[in-house]
């Protein structure tokens, strides 16, 4: 895990006192950020392809779907940068959750020991997003080099970025460009933590959306409103999660 980042973290168990314990526990670590719940898999999926997280604890027996069973549905780029702690009762899925590549794992109930253990070894393991994947978005002074497959590419400046936004069918970031007829789809594996490092006037609103907040006029119904050229992006909606951020971070922008 990076060390002068917050650690991105999804929690996904159906069983409200386990998922109190272990907010509990998660609480004592201010470099740890919860950035989001689920109580089943199908929501648990749909987040952890929406939000793109450094760390998942996965509990095994969801109502809907086995745990393991869910590492499966996740695609290759999310396993490659995403550590996956199974968070189960019975130490008889241990080895099955080793066999899926998942990072650690952690009994019911927590025992304080073997739980600061596990943080430690997320926060001591090297990143995993590598070289090759930062390459899928290459910055040049104030400009964008945007890979958008193999072998082709686009150069954007900065200033030209009102929107990126998440497509949830194709699993790909979208950037909306000032004049651009059509909206560019980034590579698979570029992540709403590349997207955000671009600059700090990117801000995350939504699980789906990243604002250029030099075009942001205001909020109304908690839909964005922006200043020309992308007056005519009227869909931009602002997650409760990322309203009292957005206000900060936009008025000391």
């Amino acid at each position: 895990m990076a060390k002068d980042n917050k650690t991105r973290t999804v929690i996904i168990e159906d069983n409200e006192p386990d998922m109190n314990d272990l907010l509990q526990h998660l609480e004592k670590y201010p470099h740890i950020e919860v950035v989001g719940t689920a109580d089943n898999g199908a929501e648990g999926l749909e987040i952890i392809n929406d939000l793109q997280p450094d760390v998942v604890f996965l509990d095994v027996e969801l109502p809907d779907i086995n745990g393991l069973a869910l590492i499966d549905q996740l695609d290759e780029n999310t396993m490659k940068h995403c550590n996956i702690v199974v968070y189960t009762a019975y130490i008889d899925y241990s080895v099955k959750s080793f066999r899926k590549k998942a990072f650690d794992v952690l009994l019911k109930p927590i025992e304080e020991n073997d739980f600061a253990g596990i943080i430690k070894r997320l926060y001591d393991s090297p990143a995993k997003d590598n070289d090759k994947e930062a390459k899928a978005l290459k910055k040049n002074n104030n400009n964008l080099l945007m890979f958008t497959n193999t072998t082709d590419f686009q150069l954007v400046r900065l200033q030209d970025i009102g929107v990126f936004e998440y497509d949830s069918d194709n699993r790909v970031w979208m950037a909306h460009i000032a004049l651009g007829k059509t909206n560019i789809k980034l590579k698979r594996n570029v992540t709403n933590k590349m997207l955000l490092k671009l600059g700090q006037q990117f801000i995350q609103v939504h699980q789906r959306f990243i604002i250029n907040s030099q075009y942001l006029f205001g909020v109304e119904d908690n839909n964005c409103i922006f200043f020309p050229p992308f007056q005519n992006i009227t869909h931009v909606k602002v997650g409760t999660q990322y309203r009292k951020k957005l206000i900060t971070q936009f008025i000391n922008f």
